[in-house]
């Protein structure tokens, strides 16, 4: 009797464990969507993970996750790279100087980077969440890198933002624009302090994209310099989960072109990080003072979003 009993218990926990087994397996992963974070030349993930804590106080990462979308920071694959930049740096392409919009686009290393390392990255997110729940964006030349996903990415996918980034004037992506497939909305910010990469190349960049039939957003940042800062995060953040919950097939928010401020302040944003420059080599006269500073007008604690 009581080898029965015990073979009926184990039986009995067996089934349970095989109901719990299939009922895990049956859940829905609660991430809706992924966003991919490009760091800036010179970077890592861990570096950008720290720039964007200290700019909004932490809070960047856990208003994504509170509507559980996963923040994901690649890293760029090391480059040789001419001076000033020295050897060896991470980097999503290769650079020449002078740093402006006039210089040829570094066309063929944008594109291994992406088969190499960005390509593969979104096959498995399509196959997670989707890509219509994928927003690819970065800041400096990680903001410059989404922004060839206009031409590199399926136009599926959700949506693409650039900080303190532009595009060539003869980058390939104007080409690809012209063949009339709708593209995903583009989110650009810009501090008008930043010498380091020039305000008017971006608002340019804007400016033709929005000729271009983009859907397209440009936020200037008064007074900043070469960072990012909790202003354009706070703003940031709403955009991102406007467009991860926006319906297949739904028309986006129109775009609104305004004019550059006229007035352009030196003080009075958000608590930045500031971005590093070229180890070895000058910086253009006019740059030096904008990667030294670090403002901290505001304290993390004012970091807030709109939902």
């Amino acid at each position: 009797m009581l080898p029965n009993r015990r073979w009926r218990l184990a039986c009995i926990t067996l089934t349970t464990l095989l109901c719990q087994s299939k009922s895990a397996q049956r859940r829905p992963d609660r991430t809706r969507g992924a966003v991919l974070f490009l760091h800036g030349w010179g970077g890592f993930n861990g570096h950008m993970e720290g720039a964007l804590a200290h700019a909004s106080g932490g809070k960047f990462r856990q208003s994504l996750e509170q509507m559980h979308v996963e923040l994901i920071i690649p890293n760029a694959p090391n480059r040789t790279l001419p001076p000033p930049w020295g050897p060896n740096a991470p980097a999503w392409f290769d650079l020449t100087w002078p740093l402006t919009a006039y210089t040829p686009e570094a066309t063929a290393s944008a594109k291994q980077t992406f088969d190499e390392v960005l390509a593969p990255m979104l096959a498995n997110l399509d196959e997670r969440v989707g890509l219509e729940n994928v927003v690819i964006g970065g800041f400096s030349m990680g903001g410059e890198m989404a922004l060839q996903m206009l031409n590199y990415a399926p136009p599926n996918i959700a949506g693409i933002f650039s900080m303190s980034a532009y595009l060539q004037y003869d980058s390939q992506v104007w080409q690809a624009l012209k063949s009339g497939i709708p593209r995903p909305p583009v989110w650009m910010a810009h501090g008008t302090a930043d010498h380091a990469v020039r305000y008017r190349d971006a608002f340019s960049t804007y400016r033709r994209l929005f000729s271009e039939g983009v859907n397209v957003q440009f936020h200037p940042v008064s007074g900043m310099q070469h960072s990012i800062n909790g202003e354009e995060l706070a703003a940031l953040v709403p955009w991102i989960l406007q467009q991860i919950q926006r319906e297949k097939g739904a028309p986006a928010e129109p775009a609104v072109l305004s004019a550059p401020p006229s007035n352009i302040a030196t003080s009075g944003h958000d608590k930045s990080y500031v971005a590093p420059m070229p180890p070895t080599g000058r910086l253009p006269r006019r740059g030096r003072s904008s990667v030294l500073a670090l403002s901290k007008q505001r304290r993390p604690e004012d970091f807030s979003f709109q939902r």
